[in-house]
């Protein structure tokens, strides 16, 4: 039984993920950037992860040639962090990193190890080489919304007040 593109992304929706900017740079040092949820562990020894990026997306060319990236998870208060480097602002910028920082937030810095085709996407698994630790609470992507834990953390109160 195949089953449908529409149903599958209809379903991938109920998969809560904390939203990350992947950064890259090229050979000139001009930075390229943009929002992804497709992300995960792999394994933490030694630490490792894998990120998949559309291989018509601009940021998919730079990782697979200079083979290095960094992921940046996003807080709360990143909205526009994350839909500038989404492309939302693309029609009024010329650079997604104009009046934008990314400087405080958890941050994974990596080296591609292995790269594996799958459909329209590249999967590629990256050493991580260092890492920047912020204490912050993470911008969650759901239904196509953003979200924080802040609803979470007020039904555990009330449950350990019953």
């Amino acid at each position: 039984m195949k089953t449908d593109q529409d149903q599958f992304l209809t379903a991938m929706r109920d998969v809560a993920s904390t939203v990350a900017v992947i950064t890259a740079r090229d050979a000139d040092g001009q930075r390229f950037g943009a929002t992804v949820t497709s992300y995960c562990s792999v394994s933490a020894s030694p630490p490792s992860l894998l990120i998949c990026l559309n291989r018509s997306s601009t940021i998919f060319g730079i990782v697979e040639q200079h083979r290095r990236f960094t992921l940046n998870l996003m807080a709360e208060g990143d909205e526009a962090i994350a839909n500038r480097f989404a492309g939302f602002d693309d029609h009024m910028i010329r650079d997604r990193f104009d009046g934008i920082e990314i400087n405080d937030q958890t941050a994974f810095d990596c080296t591609v190890i292995q790269s594996i085709e799958a459909s329209t996407h590249q999967v590629f698994i990256a050493a991580v080489d260092g890492i920047t630790l912020a204490d912050r609470r993470p911008l969650l992507y759901h239904q196509r919304r953003y979200h924080s834990l802040e609803g979470e953390r007020k039904m555990r109160q009330k449950e350990t007040v019953a």
